[in-house]
């Protein structure tokens, strides 16, 4: 990805209280038909996209319906506590019959909303860490870094899903006021070890992202942005719709015209070639993969049953894949010519 890219994306986070059930995330961009999507039949998140990659009331409603069937399937009913904003429409509460929102006061997300007290920021900075990973191995290979959407799907849904733990989720929930310490109102009044556990997470996270960070600046070999500008470089954007007369113009027309006239590159410069495009591996070596993989947690000490039979999961439904006709038979090659 060139240097000055100015792409952008807004992502969306649902989770339980004590963090063991995350939902999808939700990843919305400005091109229907990101390129580097092509040939990607499965998506680790939730994909939606408008000309100014925001979330709106629209996608909302879709997401929200989603999820109820989901639940209802399940048999269950939850609640759902939600910043209250103009993209979270409020009528849409009488279509839902397995969930039951509770919308936050206005201007008070900072203080009641939990992902706000440190769930967001840590998921930006496993994020931000990975990516930066990333392009310094790009830099010690000497080749080209070019980050597309798809690698910013991958990393930011390890580090929703492998890097945010659970006691993180919890911690920022309980500081919000849910659970154990819902009786201390203010902040002040919450035990101090819980607030120096909360701080030296933190801390720790932050150090270990700015190593990563002054790696990378002393690879590329020039200066680039101060730390500080490249952490709180999303903070003011707009994420949700307070559309203008003028937005709501744009939008119409941006809808309104053809599909082929829609943007389908991650960048303005198309740096991103056809052969470069996610193929499907072979079935040899998706097999050799396999083979490999075993054989490392076999010799793992730190190895799990769940980890293993995970690997036994993966193996069973590529041999039932590679089991499948390549192509639907027709009623008439059952049949000899005469």
């Amino acid at each position: 990805m060139e240097e000055n890219n100015k792409q952008r994306v807004t992502l969306m986070i649902a989770t339980n209280m004590d963090g063991s059930e995350k939902l999808k995330l939700l990843l919305i961009g400005k091109s229907n038909r990101p390129r580097s999507f092509r040939g990607v039949k499965w998506l680790l998140v939730e994909y939606q996209a408008n000309s100014k990659a925001w979330m709106t009331g629209a996608i909302f409603e879709e997401w929200l319906l989603n999820l109820d069937n989901q639940f209802g399937n399940m048999k269950r009913k939850i609640i759902l506590f939600i910043n209250n904003c103009p993209a979270h429409p409020k009528d849409i509460q009488q279509r839902l019959k397995f969930i039951k929102l509770a919308f936050f006061p206005p201007n008070m997300t900072s203080k009641l909303q939990p992902l706000d007290q440190g769930i967001i920021q840590n998921v930006k900075c496993h994020y931000r860490r990975r990516i930066l990973r990333k392009t310094i191995k790009c830099l010690e290979e000497n080749k080209t870094i070019n980050i597309t959407l798809t690698d910013c799907v991958d990393e930011v849904n390890s580090a929703w899903n492998t890097d945010v733990r659970p006691e993180i989720i919890s911690n920022c929930f309980k500081k919000a006021g849910f659970g154990q310490y819902s009786e201390w109102e203010n902040e002040d009044e919450i035990p101090l070890i819980f607030i120096s556990e909360r701080l030296k997470e933190r801390r720790e996270e932050e150090i270990q992202l700015q190593m990563e960070y002054e790696a990378w600046e002393n690879l590329k070999g020039k200066e680039g942005v101060t730390f500080n500008d490249y952490v709180n470089v999303d903070d003011d954007i707009v994420t949700s719709e307070f559309p203008t007369n003028e937005d709501i113009i744009e939008f119409c027309r941006s809808e309104s015209e053809p599909p082929d006239n829609k943007d389908d590159s991650d960048s303005d410069v198309e740096n991103t070639l056809e052969d470069n495009l996610p193929q499907p591996p072979s079935n040899t070596l998706v097999a050799n993969s396999i083979s490999v993989l075993r054989s490392f947690l076999k010799t793992n000490e730190h190895t799990t049953n769940s980890l293993y039979n995970g690997l036994n999961d993966i193996e069973a439904f590529f041999e039932n894949q590679i089991k499948k006709p390549s192509r639907q038979s027709q009623i008439t090659e059952f049949f000899k010519l005469t």
